[in-house]
């Protein structure tokens, strides 16, 4: 343990310089880096081939390299590893950042994370982003879910994913239903979207793939008490969220359960500076902007539980099944927004 805290510390540290370097000069530029080569990671040599961007010092001008890296890797229970440190290309230093996905079994995963000193040679090939090209896509989409499986059944789904032609694909996908109308003293599906793999926008049509959990959770209240549990369904399987933005409906499919379909209650698109902030989630009104209004909705239900009539899906923010204080703190971090 000690010499992983005293590692993520030398990371940081190199880290900082090489970033304080990356200040000092005076013109940089932000490029699309395709890297390939070897890197070893503790004492297993892993084959790399990725592409990330970076910003790069305009003393390296864009064109193919021998690079060598130094830093750390991060390995977790996720079907990737995280590389983070310093790219040296002809003696001159600066900070990357990528992630590739794991190719078989590795002798050193570690299902909570462990972090291991990483370095090796690469290929790489440099390219100028145009500042045009600095924009990317923000998708935010409310749903309905009416369907289990063909069965009637009550719940509700948010989606918020950023895609762009240089910008690291995120997506964050939630969702609850039961088949009772009223959730008092009821058992919920819940899911969630753990790991995104691809996000397809196609005019009509937005998708999601990517790696799901799924759980059933039961909810009991009885003189004053509230009892939660939670037993997993799925874990990390295979999945796709589909929305139509046409005909305003969505389905999703995740191994190992039925398929789940509902209509889609809102959904907007815009396009911001890759800096800038996106699309806020807790616009729970859905009028285009976070204020009084929503804070009010939040603190009205507050302290809502799921299973109790009072609680609102779209007031729950991070899913954690209760309108706390991570809701409000959330709705303020977010008020003034307008989108």
């Amino acid at each position: 343990m000690k010499k992983q805290i005293g590692l993520l510390l030398s990371v940081l540290i190199l880290g900082l310089f090489a970033m304080a370097a990356d200040a000092s000069l005076a013109d940089t530029y932000r490029a699309m880096i395709s890297a390939e080569g070897t890197i070893t990671v503790a004492t297993f040599d892993l084959s790399i081939e990725t592409n990330f961007t970076a910003i790069v010092p305009d003393t390296i001008v864009p064109g193919s390299y021998e690079a060598t890296f130094n830093g750390a890797a991060f390995v977790s229970g996720r079907p990737i590893i995280v590389f983070t440190g310093v790219l040296n290309v002809s003696d001159i230093k600066f900070w990357v950042k990528f992630a590739v996905e794991k190719t078989g079994e590795l002798p050193f995963a570690c299902v909570r994370g462990c972090l291991y000193r990483a370095n090796g040679t690469l290929k790489i090939d440099i390219e100028e982003i145009p500042p045009e090209q600095l924009e990317v896509t923000w998708f935010l989409m409310k749903g309905s879910i009416t369907s289990y499986g063909g069965v009637q059944v009550f719940g509700g789904i948010m989606a918020l994913a950023r895609i762009g032609p240089i910008a690291t694909e995120w997506a964050q996908v939630h969702g609850l239903f039961t088949q009772q109308e009223e959730q008092v003293n009821c058992s919920s599906i819940v899911f969630r979207l753990a790991n995104v793999s691809e996000i397809d926008y196609a005019g009509e049509n937005f998708r999601i793939n990517g790696f799901w959990n799924v759980y059933n959770v039961t909810v009991t209240h009885y003189d004053g008490e509230f009892n939660l549990n939670i037993k997993p369904i799925v874990e990390n399987g295979l999945g796709q969220l589909d929305a139509n933005l046409v005909n305003k409906n969505f389905t999703v499919n995740i191994e190992g359960i039925e398929q789940i379909e509902g209509d889609i209650v809102f959904y907007h698109l815009t396009f911001r500076r890759l800096f800038e902030p996106g699309i806020p989630v807790c616009d729970s009104n859905n009028d285009w902007k976070i204020d009084m209004s929503d804070i009010a909705r939040v603190a009205k239900a507050f302290g809502a539980m799921l299973g109790r009539s009072a609680y609102n899906f779209n007031l729950d923010v991070n899913l954690d099944f209760a309108i706390n204080m991570k809701d409000i703190a959330t709705v303020a971090r977010d008020f003034g927004q307008q989108y």
